[in-house]
């Protein structure tokens, strides 16, 4: 029962949005869980909260950016840096520039354990809030206003 949970403090049970539709058939084995809590929990009210989305298996290399990807590629594979900078010109011609590059890049270092660490590392640094993505620039001056 990962989509219910019991909140003692409020006295509620605590319900996802896709477990309550799927508890509103009668025949579901949703439904008689919920019942089931009901009657454990009498005098409980019933909160539905949303899904928590699930983590995708997300591609960190995409969080490259061409700067990034051209710095990484002087690094430690110099002798690519011709058939990038010819890749990157020959899709300009074509659009979806960036998607087909970084294709190429994750195909040709896709067992690089620096580029996966470098990829991580940033990766780490986007904090999400309130559905809004924040990214962390370290280069950046911020001043910060202290109330007293």
């Amino acid at each position: 029962m990962t989509n219910a949970r019991i909140d003692f403090i409020n006295r509620k049970i605590v319900i996802t949005k896709s477990f309550a539709e799927k508890a509103s058939n009668p025949r579901a084995k949703e439904n008689a869980e919920l019942m089931e809590l009901m009657e454990k929990y009498v005098g409980f009210g019933i909160e539905v909260v949303k899904d928590t989305k699930k983590n995708k298996k997300t591609n960190k290399v995409k969080a490259l950016s061409y700067k990034e990807m051209e710095e990484y590629i002087t690094t430690y594979h110099e002798e690519d840096l011709e058939e990038f900078k010819g890749l990157k010109a020959q899709f300009v011609l074509r659009g979806s520039v960036y998607h087909a590059i970084c294709e190429w890049f994750e195909e040709k270092y896709k067992e690089d354990k620096e580029l996966k660490n470098r990829a991580e590392k940033k990766a780490k640094i986007v904090v999400k809030r309130n559905e809004k993505t924040v990214q962390f620039n370290p280069k950046a001056k911020v001043k910060l206003a202290v109330n007293q």
